[in-house]
């Protein structure tokens, strides 16, 4: 049996991990769990997590609302 899997993942806030503070290491500026709504998604303003993603935004809307 084959599967695919798909990450999402933050690469540079798990670079920051900190094991004594390990809620501040789970995004770099923003909750990422937070910008998954249109109006984030579709504002001028973009988290740093969000920097060179903009091209997945319509991808992302199509696998998340199909």
């Amino acid at each position: 049996m084959e599967s695919l899997h798909w990450l999402f993942v933050n690469h540079l806030a798990y670079s920051t991990f900190d094991p004594s503070a390990p809620s501040l290491s789970r995004f770099i500026d923003e909750d990422f769990n937070r910008v998954w709504v249109e109006d984030r998604l579709d504002g001028l303003e973009k988290p740093l997590s969000f920097k060179g993603h903009g091209s997945c935004d319509q991808f992302l809307m199509k696998l998340i609302f199909f």
